[in-house]
């Protein structure tokens, strides 16, 4: 399967005003869309989204007077992993940080769900001065509940956290089946009857 990445500063397919960009930042390549004017909104994706689950909010946030920007987190969409990788939340969070300095954008507005809420928490919480207001969205964070989310003999916990942790497993068994694998992902987690294409 051939994968064609967007080229930088091309437009957004349907969003007005946004653009595709790349940023090298603390060892990888991130992928990650911008637009708008004014105070920045950061926003964040989960697993096993995009910069695109925030499609439809974006142009909305930018009218509003906002500068939207929306990265694809290492390893994901169209961004790289590094090549000495480790996706610890405080490593994935300096990615961004990297970016919204570069960019002259803070103190910024941050919103994250999923895994971006943990990721989003990580830059807040040492980085505090740096950001005007943080929000979290169908988020566990260590020590307020992750932990028993992690672990599948309880009632509700899952076994994908211990599954993706186990990197060069989770790769040999997916890699080549990312359709059927993230397809229920989609289909489950989504109130479009579209969402899996």
């Amino acid at each position: 399967m051939t994968v064609t990445h967007p080229e930088p500063g091309t437009a957004v397919d349907g969003l007005d005003g946004f653009r595709h960009r790349y940023a090298e930042v603390n060892g990888t390549r991130i992928h990650y869309v911008i637009g708008g004017a004014g105070p920045a909104v950061v926003l964040v994706h989960g697993f096993p989204f995009t910069w695109a689950v925030w499609r439809e909010v974006m142009p909305l946030l930018a009218a509003q007077g906002y500068t939207v920007l929306a990265p694809d987190l290492r390893g994901m969409g169209d961004s790289g992993p590094a090549e000495s990788d480790t996706f610890a939340k405080t490593n994935v969070a300096e990615d961004i940080r990297q970016i919204v300095l570069g960019l002259e954008l803070g103190p910024i507005n941050l919103v994250g769900m999923d895994v971006g809420g943990m990721v989003v928490y990580a830059y807040a919480s040492r980085h505090p001065d740096e950001v005007r207001r943080l929000v979290l969205s169908e988020t566990l964070i260590p020590g307020f509940g992750l932990e028993e989310m992690m672990n599948p003999s309880v009632d509700g916990g899952t076994y994908s956290f211990g599954f993706h942790g186990q990197v060069d497993l989770a790769t040999f068994l997916t890699q080549g089946k990312e359709t059927a694998f993230l397809a229920p992902f989609y289909r489950l987690t989504s109130v479009r009857p579209d969402a899996e294409e």
